[in-house]
């Protein structure tokens, strides 16, 4: 084997897509695994479990291994075995944890940092099962910004099953002394009450406070994703009013309503000249942001103003998807089903007479034949 070409070693490395496959191919000879263990090691993740938090760190603290590192992977993981340990978490050595997570920015080439909360969202609160993920949110912010020797590199950042609730020691302080280089940003926020109707008055004081305080990624980002599995404002988590990263090009918004000309229309307008892709699912419009039922304003914002307003203004935007019916996975959706809403509490639906409903989807075809036509060019 030694005298076959050093491309083929290459490329048959190449062509194996399973990290326990390519670990297994760098013992096979040293050829193979000059080629294998970089792609064995670009990417691997971490879950709350001890026996994963000690393979962390061993490869932190073997160069050979950790100077290929590009992305860390936390996956949350529900653990109901194994003895109690401080904080209220199973299988878990939280002291241990944090000592990881503070020492990921000695990974020299980390890129990417991907944090995934939960395994699913809750059927409903249960203390048992969201507890330890909001513990866990908890020690996971504080280590990353509180105790590392020096801010993260990223490009990347990624929150997934990102738990929702009022506790500002979990918000209190923002995580962007890692974050400033951002170029990409993703958050998926679920809420620990999906069974609780959205007209119950306990939605009232479930306002989540900024993560990111305004103005940190004005620089660089230049994608931004925000999907939420219940229906928030633009300025959850990351306060829309106060950032404009002037180089943003593409844009995704899942269940974020629209209010008047503020909010999320007014920040897409305020990249008028940048983005080249922009997404929305599940983003109905609002016609008040009162916890009162009463009868509808006289006059509303409509869909047809907006999206006229964006067929002017977005004079670079090539690609756009819109759903009012299915989410970013194409799955139906019952929580949103209508244009319009009487405010984000209650349930009230606003019913559209045959011509708004008509002039609305006029002003959207008209939108895409602007969008398809730059596409075509």
């Amino acid at each position: 084997m030694p005298s076959l070409p050093i491309e083929l070693f290459r490329s048959v490395a190449a062509q194996v897509e399973s990290r326990p496959d390519l670990l297994r191919l760098r013992l096979t000879n040293s050829a193979l695994c000059k080629f294998a263990t970089p792609l064995a090691f670009r990417s691997i993740r971490v879950a709350n479990r001890n026996e994963s938090v000690d393979s962390l760190l061993h490869i932190l603290d073997y160069p050979p291994f950790s100077r290929h590192v590009r992305e860390v992977v936390y996956q949350y993981e529900e653990v109901t075995t194994g003895e109690m340990g401080p904080h209220g978490l199973r299988g878990l050595n939280a002291v241990l944890f944090i000592k990881a997570l503070t020492r990921l920015s000695l990974f020299p080439a980390l890129e990417s940092l991907v944090l995934n909360f939960g395994t699913h969202p809750p059927v409903n609160f249960n203390a048992t099962q969201v507890l330890p993920q909001i513990m866990l949110q908890i020690i996971t912010f504080t280590a990353l910004l509180d105790a590392a020797p020096s801010p993260l590199p990223l490009k990347t950042l990624k929150l997934t099953k990102l738990l929702s609730v009022p506790e500002k020691h979990i918000f209190a302080k923002s995580i962007v002394n890692f974050c400033a280089p951002l170029t990409s940003l993703t958050i998926e926020t679920i809420s620990p009450f999906p069974g609780l109707p959205l007209k119950d008055a306990r939605w009232v004081s479930l306002s989540v406070r900024p993560i990111f305080h305004s103005g940190v990624l004005s620089s660089s980002l230049v994608s931004l994703t925000m999907h939420h599995s219940v229906l928030r404002s633009a300025d959850t988590p990351v306060p829309f009013a106060h950032i404009h990263p002037p180089h943003l090009a593409h844009l995704s918004l899942q269940r974020i309503y629209f209010w008047g000309d503020e909010g999320a229309e007014a920040f897409i307008l305020r990249h008028a000249a940048t983005p080249a892709e922009m997404r929305l699912f599940l983003c109905p419009m609002l016609l008040s942001k009162s916890i009162d039922l009463g009868p509808p304003a006289p006059y509303w914002r409509s869909w047809a103003d907006v999206w006229e307003g964006f067929s002017i203004k977005l004079r670079v935007l090539d690609k756009l998807v819109v759903s009012g019916c299915r989410d970013s996975d194409g799955l139906p959706a019952e929580d949103v089903s209508a244009w319009y809403y009487v405010n984000p509490y209650g349930t009230g639906v606003l019913e559209m007479d045959e011509a708004d409903a008509a002039e609305d989807a006029a002003a959207l075809k008209r939108l895409h034949e602007v969008v398809e036509s730059r596409s075509a060019a």
